[in-house]
C-alpha cells in the first residue's frame, strides 16, 4: 500500500497537469490575427444574441489537424474553414474544429463560426442586458481565468494573444451601437435595421474588445492640446 500511494499521487498530478494543458494550451498552437464579429441580432427582451464570427488564424506548430477556440455558454450552429463546412465538437467552453488537411507553421486559415444563445454573465463581467440596453464587460472577478471575451464571440481568450477587430452590430434603426476603436460606417439595411461598423486597427487582447447598444445620445466635444 505504501508503494501504491506515490503512484496514485503521481497519476493524479499528471491528470491535473494534462487537464490544465487542455484548457490553457489553445494559444500555444494557434494565433488569431483578426476577428470580424457580426452581431446580427441582439434581443433585449429574450436576452439572447445570434452572431457570426470570422477568425483569421495562423498556425504556430506543424501538422496541426484541428484548432480550438473558446466560446462560453453559447450554442455553435455550424463552422466553416475557408468557406467550407467543417465538423466540430463544442464541450463546455472549448470549441474544437477539425481540419480537412493539416496545416503547418505560418499557414493561415479563416474559421467562420455561427452561434446563438443566452450569453454568460456574472455580477460584474460577461455580457449583460439591462432593460433595452446590452453591453459586455471583458473581465470578471468571479470567473477563473478572468477573461470573458468568450462570452460573446469565439476566441483565444487570454491576455497575450492579440488581434485587430471589426465589429458589425445590427440593431433597430434609432438604436445606437457603440464599440471600441473608430466608427467606420452606419449601414441602413432597408428593413428598419441599421448596422454599425466599428474597427480596431491596433492589436489588443480579447477582453478589451467592447460593444454596447441602447438609446444613446451623441455628445461631441473638442479639446485643443499643445
Amino acid at each position: 500500500m505504501k508503494k501504491l500511494l506515490p503512484l496514485i499521487f503521481m497519476f493524479a498530478m499528471y491528470a491535473t497537469g494534462f487537464s490544465q494543458y487542455q484548457n490553457q494550451g489553445i494559444g500555444d498552437t494557434i494565433h488569431a490575427t483578426h476577428y470580424s464579429i457580426h452581431l446580427n441580432n441582439i434581443n433585449t427582451t429574450e436576452k439572447t444574441i445570434s452572431a457570426k464570427a470570422e477568425v483569421t488564424i495562423t498556425a504556430l506548430i506543424s501538422d496541426l489537424n484541428f484548432i480550438a477556440l473558446e466560446l462560453r455558454q453559447l450554442t455553435t450552429d455550424s463552422v466553416k474553414i475557408n468557406n467550407q463546412l467543417a465538423s466540430f465538437n463544442h464541450v463546455n467552453n472549448r470549441l474544437t474544429i477539425n481540419l480537412s488537411s493539416p496545416i503547418s507553421v505560418n499557414d493561415t486559415i479563416i474559421a467562420t463560426v455561427y452561434y446563438h444563445g443566452h450569453p454568460f454573465s456574472e455580477a460584474w463581467g460577461g455580457f449583460h442586458f439591462a432593460s433595452d440596453y446590452a453591453f459586455n464587460l471583458g473581465v470578471g472577478f468571479e470567473s477563473i481565468p478572468h477573461n470573458l471575451g468568450k462570452t460573446w464571440f469565439p476566441c483565444i481568450d487570454n491576455f497575450t494573444d492579440r488581434a485587430t477587430y471589426d465589429v458589425f452590430t445590427t440593431v433597430n434603426t434609432g438604436i445606437t451601437a457603440t464599440g471600441g476603436g473608430v466608427l467606420i460606417d452606419t449601414i441602413s439595411n432597408g428593413n428598419n435595421t441599421t448596422t454599425w461598423h466599428w474597427s480596431i486597427i491596433h492589436n489588443i487582447p480579447t477582453y478589451l474588445t467592447s460593444v454596447a447598444i441602447g438609446n444613446y445620445i451623441e455628445f461631441k466635444d473638442e479639446y485643443i492640446g499643445i
